[in-house]
């Protein structure tokens, strides 16, 4: 089957062109032999074509072993679908080729990650009849994303670690109690391992120990021991199960490493911790120390009593120390605060709280009422409650100043209370005197719990320091106007704030607003931008970036294998200098129409190289513009090397040019032989017809005149010459037809099959009536041709099974037909009847061969001849196949 094409004959008679064109042979082979990248050639009747020897190489194995394979055995067969998907749409006509990321299974089983470009070459008719594919070698491109990857995960791996010293050092910073650090930093441990849902801690300290739910004695168990302070202090770590990268170790030395580093950040917070309690004891020895303090200080007993007093409290209440210490808190506390304060104090004497802190109001001699912030401690001894220290602050001043703020804001409260923006006044000793309702949605506090401490508490530790430097600054009179920190929420996390902020007397006026979605997105366009770098860089495709004055400010590692120049050799440089001086003038007009604002699609610019060569590449740009959208910032341009490309191209086109002359004299030809045809058959249709009919007519007429005066053998001798004549006659029409069948012009409709052959054959019954034949016809052929042509094709198919089942008993035909899978129909004609040797199939099909005698099977030899005929003249063939005796099947294709 497929389409037939005309015989292309060797001119022999310019042996210049057949010169040229062994010579661009050589060279589009050469071209294919020593490619980088793999190609192959095949066809979908003959299957592979040819390889090139890189195809080899990649794959691993010969050409003669891969004709042995098809394309989808080669494939992965994670891809084969997707390939065999963009094959389907290639085959059907919407696509003439595609490319995509395919792995394929090399001779030793390892895998070969390619980018494969696929493409077809097509016949006339539009079927497929070569396919080219180029298979480009990406191992070293997935290797970097491997290893990328890979780099992306240690990362993470060490983001965690150090979350996890951070919330240890936290914990142990901030603890006051021994076993309480060991219960909180047992917890962390787990989330700073690999894998935190396999990992359970325990730690062993002063006689306590603690555990996380997942701990069990396992195979996989990492320890560190806190000799400084504990021989038995133990921290140990396990993993319920084997790791699934167990290749590596139980565990990783970065875990190691953390394990070591919280037994030490232990082994310092507990020195620390019993330190604090040393100074605590030497503080309740020598409280006296504290008589000169700013700060009103006292010893009150469990009762309430006040055991001792210093002098700067007895001022603040306007008693001597000696009357002070007559009297008991209870007395000397507003009646509206004393039910907060006993209830603080049963909880400390309860154990319930170590301490406690809160803003109170006592009544002083002369009966007027002082504020204070009031802080409390329990002394025991030997867990026995000894007494209280308190510490008195004199807030009247502050309270004073905040109602004063209070009185002169109410109008300025509904303006905090609609913005978005935190907005708050401040004192310089780190207290909040005014938050506007902003701060609660952000952080999650209330507006009381905020103002009931300093601001410093909530503040992350790492921006205390800087935090510290700007109130300084704002106490010395000058603004801040640009300050971010980070302040902690009700959930734990933080969020950046941006700080404006200015002095006003002694308070601190200030607006912030919250910027941390604005400086993650920062990091993650610094991220993009870093691969964007990346992916330009080390891009396969040549790319380079200028500004309007025509530097080049960018210029990627694809760019100086294209020129063998290093980037640092161009940039800042003028293009100029790329480009070969007899075509420089027409690549600056390019740049210029670039430069204007327009954007190149498909633009071919040499560019010369530091050999004295030239490299033609197919270039497209893009340009970059300002925020205004109207001022140029830099062209962009990526390329494509087609000087092998070029090379091909010049090549075939000579190819087609010679092809074409040669087809213009094989046209020439044909036409000449077309026209003595045309002489010949007009000669054979007049010249040899009127002698035949007068040797006919006057045989008959000798026959009919004189046939009674005749002998036997003389009228044997006439019916003879009769019958030459008569089968001279016939051989001369189906000559004739033979010529037209080639002859005329075809006209192509849509042509019932199964009609056609039912009327055929009621035809042939009509001549001979006293013949039974059984008839067996399929519905619903149909074809696509000339219909006179195909007319002629099935009446000489069925009237030679007509012919050749006469003698047999039970005669019987059938038609039937078959879709292929190129679009073609196979008609089939079967009979039961004389049928042939298969040794001679090969004589059917040739004008004058015959099989059987003409005296039991009258014929000329010309019909399956003419069948052939049309069958070639629609791009289709015919074959037969049958045996003597059991009858025979006769095909023809046509387009359907």
């Amino acid at each position: 089957m497929g389409t037939a094409r005309p015989a292309q004959g060797r001119v022999t008679s310019n042996a210049d062109d057949v010169s040229a064109l062994s010579e661009n042979e050589r060279v589009l082979s050469a071209l294919f032999e020593h490619s980088n990248v793999g190609m192959s050639i095949t066809s979908p009747d003959k299957g592979w074509i040819r390889v090139n020897r890189s195809l080899e190489r990649m794959l691993g194995y010969t050409e003669d072993e891969l004709r042995s394979r098809t394309w989808t055995e080669l494939t992965h067969p994670d891809d084969v679908d997707a390939d065999n998907a963009q094959f389907a749409r290639m085959l059907s006509g919407e696509i003439d080729g595609y490319g995509l990321d395919q792995r394929f299974i090399r001779k030793d089983g390892s895998v070969l990650n390619t980018l494969l470009s696929v493409t077809c070459l097509r016949t006339p008719g539009g079927d497929i009849e070569f396919t080219i594919a180029h298979l480009a070698d990406t191992e070293e491109r997935v290797k970097a994303e491997r290893e990328r990857d890979q780099l992306l995960h240690s990362q993470r791996e060490r983001i965690k670690e150090l979350r996890t010293m951070h919330g240890v050092a936290e914990v142990i910073s901030n603890a006051d109690d021994v076993p309480a650090v060991a219960a909180l930093v047992v917890e962390l441990l787990p989330d700073g391992m690999q894998y935190p849902e396999i990992t359970g801690a325990r730690i062993s300290l002063e006689g306590a120990t603690a555990t996380t739910p997942l701990f069990a004695e396992t195979p996989w168990m990492l320890s560190a021991g806190c000799p400084g302070i504990d021989e038995s202090c133990q921290i140990q770590v396990c993993y319920t199960e084997p790791r699934p990268d167990a290749d590596e170790g139980p565990f990783l030395a970065e875990e190691r490493t953390l394990v070591e580093w919280v037994a030490t950040a232990l082994t310092e917070g507990v020195r620390r911790i019993r330190g604090a309690q040393a100074v605590l004891e030497q503080e309740v020895e020598f409280r006296g120390t504290f008589e000169q303090a700013a700060v009103g200080i006292a010893h009150v007993s469990t009762e309430g009593r006040f055991l001792r007093v210093n002098g700067r409290l007895a001022a603040m209440l306007g008693y001597t120390p000696e009357e002070l210490m007559a009297l008991d808190f209870q007395t000397i506390t507003h009646p509206d605060d004393l039910g907060a304060d006993l209830e603080l104090v049963d909880k400390v004497l309860s154990g319930e709280i170590e301490h406690y802190s809160l803003e109170k109001r006592y009544l002083r001699k002369d009966g007027s009422i002082l504020w204070i912030n009031l802080t409390v401690g329990l002394v025991r001894e030997d867990s026995t409650p000894r007494f209280f220290v308190s510490v008195i602050e004199d807030i009247s001043e502050r309270k004073s100043t905040q109602q004063a703020f209070e009185e002169k804001t109410e109008a300025l409260e509904q303006f905090f209370n609609v913005t978005l923006d935190l907005l708050c006044v401040a004192d310089a000793s780190g207290h909040f005197l005014q938050l506007n309702a902003a701060w609660e949605a952000q952080l999650g506090y209330t507006r009381d719990e905020l103002m009931a401490g300093r601001f410093f508490d909530f503040i992350h530790p790492d921006d205390i320091e800087a935090t510290a430097g700007a109130v300084a600054t704002l106490v010395g009179q000058q603004p801040v106007m640009s300050f971010t920190n980070r302040y902690r929420c009700r959930d734990g996390s933080y969020r950046w704030l941006d700080w404006r902020s200015a002095p006003v007397g002694e308070l601190i006026y200030a607006v912030a607003r919250d910027v941390t979605e604005e400086r993650e997105a920062q990091e993650q366009l610094r991220q993009t931008t870093a691969y964007l770098e990346s992916l330009i860089s080390y891009a396969n495709a040549p790319i380079i970036v200028w500004g309007p004055d025509g530097k080049v400010t960018r210029f990627n590692h694809a760019f100086e294998r294209l020129t063998n120049m290093k980037a640092s050799r161009v940039i800042g440089k003028d293009l100029s200098g790329l480009f070969p001086e007899e075509t420089r003038e027409a690549s600056l007009q390019q740049i210029a129409r670039a430069a204007a604002g327009e954007s190149w699609e498909s633009v071919e610019i040499p560019i010369l190289r530091t050999d004295g060569t030239t490299r033609l590449a197919l270039w497209n740009s893009a340009n970059i513009y300002a925020a205004d959208g109207e001022t140029l910032m830099a062209v962009i341009a990526q390329g494509q090397d087609i000087t092998a490309r070029k090379a091909a191209e010049d090549a075939l086109r000579e190819l087609t040019r010679s092809l074409e002359d040669h087809i213009k004299l094989r046209t020439r030809a044909l036409s000449a032989s077309n026209a003595e045809l045309e002489a010949f058959a007009y000669s054979v249709s007049h010249d040899l017809r009127a002698p035949l009919r007068s040797i006919d007519g006057f045989s008959r007429a000798l026959e009919e005149d004189f046939g009674d005066k005749l002998d036997p053998q003389a009228l044997d001798y006439l019916n003879r010459l009769r019958a030459a004549s008569q089968r001279m006659a016939a051989l001369i029409d189906d000559l004739l037809q033979l010529s037209r069948l080639t002859r005329n012009e075809m006209n192509s409709q849509k042509i019932d099959i199964s009609a056609l052959s039912e009327e055929i054959l009621d035809q042939l019954a009509q001549s001979e009536p006293a013949r039974h034949v059984s008839v067996e016809i399929a519905p619903g052929l149909h074809a696509t041709g000339d219909p006179t042509l195909v007319t002629v094709a099935l009446q000489n198919l069925l009237g030679n099974a007509w012919k050749f089942t006469q003698n047999v008993e039970d005669p019987r035909i059938s038609v039937s037909g078959n879709i292929t899978a190129e679009g073609q129909i196979e008609i089939s004609v079967t009979d039961n009847g004389a049928g042939f040797d298969m040794a001679y199939v090969d004589k059917l099909f040739r004008p004058f061969q015959r099989l059987h005698r003409a005296t039991e099977y009258p014929g000329t030899g010309i019909g399956l001849a003419n069948v052939q005929r049309v069958a070639h003249r629609h791009g289709g063939r015919v074959w037969a196949v049958g045996e003597p005796g059991k009858g025979s099947t006769f095909s023809m294709s046509l387009p359907s």
